[in-house]
């Protein structure tokens, strides 16, 4: 298991530059906007602030320590980029801001609620062991009583290529 472990991190340090060198190019080409706070209001403002709360003790209690476990039944695969697990509380705050501009009728809850990927992981698999992987990933987080929301194979995308799942 060791061996495979360092294998696939080692396959994955040699990748890093590549990918690395994608995004300075992939940002020169399309820079981020300039920053500027979002316009929400101070109810608004507090939903997210006690949300991302919310949203941190559940990572870090409940769902971190499940992919975890999940990630040790497979070494032929690895958790990846686990450092970006959270939306940051600034994207998030964004995301509500425009949920709330472009349907005023929701409430600050609600705008929150819409927030997909507050907590995101990534799985790399071998090329030849990536479909099976991802059916025994899906069957692991299912027997760990996450419940499957959504899944979505974007392999036919020109710029995100995966298979997403929401749970």
């Amino acid at each position: 298991d060791a061996v495979d472990q360092a294998a696939a991190r080692g396959r994955w340090e040699a990748a890093k530059p590549v990918f690395e060198n994608e995004w300075t190019m992939y940002t020169e080409e399309h820079p981020a906007p300039p920053d500027v706070p979002p316009n929400i209001d101070q109810a608004a403002r507090t939903e997210v602030e006690a949300g991302c709360r919310r949203i941190r003790e559940t990572e870090e209690n409940i769902v971190t320590p499940a992919m975890l476990r999940i990630e040790a039944e497979d070494p032929g695969r690895h958790l990846a980029g686990l450092e970006f697990r959270c939306k940051g509380q600034d994207r998030i705050t964004e995301k509500v801001a425009t949920a709330l501009e472009e349907q005023p009728s929701l409430t600050p809850q609600e705008a929150f609620a819409s927030v997909k990927d507050a907590i995101r992981y990534t799985f790399l698999y071998a090329e030849d062991s990536y479909t099976d992987g991802v059916y025994a990933d899906v069957e692991r987080l299912k027997t760990a009583g996450f419940e499957l929301v959504e899944l979505r194979n974007s392999w036919g995308s020109e710029e995100y290529k995966a298979i997403n799942s929401r749970w």
